[in-house]
């Protein structure tokens, strides 16, 4: 058998194995490319400064694409309700309840809202307050409301900007420029 009678045998089996490698490669572009082109919603307490004990419930679109229809939901009712200091009635409970009630209709990408989440030294109960996590749901949609997001995380709360509940107040070298 020569040489061009085994190509014209091995030709076709060649090409067919290119042809599923080119087709599953282009589905594993698509894929790639709706799971990298998305909305990704997050949301974190944060003080409104270093050690005060305000808190500020912030929601951020970090995805390269504008969300929609935002939603919070409490993840554990029950230690929600045991954590809020704050009793019916009291306008400091209401204003963390409306950030489960409310609706952010859109968000762009790069975005981020804010909204009064209580103080910590009235709204949340006092001891360990600092460092309770609170499980939170955020339900939302991409910009055409063709492909839904269920994400669950945890929220901490806590009084310092700092993922170790720990900041410099300020650099030895300032310290040492204003003595002298």
């Amino acid at each position: 058998m020569s040489f061009a009678e085994i190509a014209q045998i091995v030709n076709p089996f060649v090409s067919a194995i290119s042809a599923v490698v080119a087709a599953s490669m282009f589905v594993f572009a698509v894929i790639s490319w709706h799971r990298s082109h998305r909305p990704l919603v997050t949301a974190f307490v944060a003080p409104i400064t270093d050690f005060s004990p305000c808190l500020e419930l912030l929601v951020r679109n970090s995805g390269n694409e504008p969300a929609r229809d935002i939603r919070l939901i409490i993840g554990d009712e029950a230690q929600f309700k045991r954590t809020l200091r704050a009793q019916l009635g009291d306008p400091k409970r209401g204003y963390v309840e409306n950030c489960f009630k409310t609706v952010i209709p859109a968000l762009g990408n790069s975005q981020t809202v804010k909204a009064n989440f209580g103080s910590l030294d009235d709204t949340w109960i006092n001891e360990g307050a600092d460092g309770i996590f609170l499980e939170i749901i955020i339900t939302y949609s991409d910009f055409h409301r063709k492909r839904e997001f269920f994400e669950r995380q945890k929220i901490r709360l806590v009084r310092v900007r700092s993922f170790a509940d720990g900041v410099w107040l300020q650099s030895n070298d300032e310290v040492n420029m204003n003595q002298g």
